[in-house]
């Protein structure tokens, strides 16, 4: 079910591959910069 949910928000970041690549590397990451910030909380939006 989690994984539904993930890949529904990554279709909505089509159209925005940068946005989507880094999501998927904050994602990967134990520890997340600030530089997360941004991609994610778009990423959560949708």
């Amino acid at each position: 079910m989690l994984s539904s949910l993930f890949v529904t928000n990554l279709n909505a970041l089509t159209g925005d591959r940068k946005t989507a690549c880094e999501v998927l590397l904050c994602l990967s990451s134990g520890t997340r910069p600030s530089e997360c910030n941004p991609p994610l909380a778009r990423f959560f939006c949708y």
